[in-house]
């Protein structure tokens, strides 16, 4: 319930725009916040904000949604479905839209290995996907979700692929396209390289390993793991508005695997909880229940990100073909130039120092962490 413009300072005045302050502080005035909620009719925006907005929008970027693969399938499709339906009826009524860019996932197909930069049909109607949900209790959705959502791997990506249908069906309303970002993982370049502010996905398992918290894991050294810098995705956005009537993928696979928990890490939380315990200071949050947290989410991404997908990424490579010199240059989303090597060096070191908030004095006792015991 933070305030709208509080919130908004709290971001403006944050690492992730340092550069800007420095360089362009006026910019940052031209960010104004208007309070609203997808899952709202009209998007919950007052009349007033709206008399001021329809004339001046000509790019709509829909990036709203709930990624928490934890949510209930009914509140993943409230927010990223109907969520979506609503965002489309409110463009619908902005006069000189240009582009509508809705921001998807390149695993919202996640039933298939190979997946092409297009809207794949779904045997499941998104209107009448709400319309159960909306309509039918809680006991009966139990029974119903798990035929709903087919193969489909979580209900997160389900929702996604259905508020894509949504969005190829108001292609003859208004223009529009959908970016698909594999796993968004830490800058390549901007605003700092290795810049992430959040532990989702494998971030948290990232941030694990970087303080030498998980010493074990199994990894597949056939599997690919598709990631792409939260840098390019956000060129790619900006970038796609140019192109409309198109899907775009963006990942950057590369021979790795994300790390899977492995009893040990399970064993040592357990007694380090045991030993805290017995003398007096247990701490707020056990390592235990660090450890299944940490775990339920890792669990869930490689649900996603542990099977092999071959991710055509044509449009992508082609759009930035098509841009001038000073636009690749300012919205690069070139998967060829990352090397990966210094890339996953400066990601750890980025989420330690941005996420994490620790310094590199740290670092010690991390890699002490790392060695404790024998791999």
């Amino acid at each position: 319930n933070q305030p709208a413009e509080e919130r908004l300072q709290e971001i403006l005045t944050s690492k992730l725009f340092k550069i800007v302050r420095e360089s362009s502080p006026d910019s940052l005035t031209k960010v104004v916040p208007v309070v609203g909620d997808v899952t709202f009719n009209s998007l919950g925006i007052s009349l007033n904000d709206v008399k001021g907005l329809r004339e001046e929008i000509s790019v709509v970027i829909h990036a709203a949604a709930n990624t928490n693969m934890d949510s209930a399938l009914k509140d993943l499709l409230n927010t990223n479905v109907g969520g979506t339906k609503n965002m489309i009826e409110w463009a619908k009524q902005l006069p000189n839209l240009k582009a509508f860019v809705h921001v998807s996932t390149a695993f919202s197909n996640s039933d298939r290995s190979d997946i092409e930069e297009r809207v794949y049909p779904c045997r499941v109607d998104p209107h009448i996907a709400i319309m159960l949900h909306s309509g039918l209790p809680e006991d009966l959705m139990d029974l119903v979700d798990p035929k709903l959502m087919g193969n489909n791997k979580t209900g997160y990506t389900f929702s996604k692929h259905l508020a894509e249908l949504l969005v190829e069906e108001a292609q003859y309303s208004i223009p529009v396209c959908i970016v698909r970002p594999s796993v968004v993982t830490p800058a390549n370049k901007e605003p700092f390289p290795g810049w992430i502010d959040n532990f989702k996905g494998i971030n948290g398992g990232l941030v694990a390993m970087s303080k030498g918290a998980v010493r074990v894991g199994l990894i597949n050294k056939s599997g690919i793991l598709d990631i792409a810098p939260v840098d390019h995705v956000v060129n790619l956005i900006l970038a796609a508005a140019m192109r409309v009537g198109t899907a775009f993928n963006v990942s950057s696979s590369q021979t790795m695997a994300p790390s899977k928990n492995s009893p040990p890490m399970m064993y040592s939380a357990i007694v380090a909880d045991v030993v805290l315990t017995l003398i007096g200071k247990k701490p707020k949050v056990g390592f235990m229940q660090r450890y299944t947290n940490f775990h339920r989410v890792l669990k869930q991404t490689t649900d996603i990100v542990g099977n092999d997908f071959s991710m055509s990424t044509n449009n992508t490579t082609t759009l930035y073909k098509h841009l001038s010199a000073a636009d690749k240059e300012s919205f690069s989303f070139n998967v060829t130039e990352i090397n990966h090597e210094v890339y996953i060096r400066q990601s750890l070191l980025g989420l330690r120092h941005f996420a994490a908030e620790e310094e590199n004095q740290d670092l010690p006792k991390a890699r002490e962490n790392i060695k404790r015991y024998p791999q």
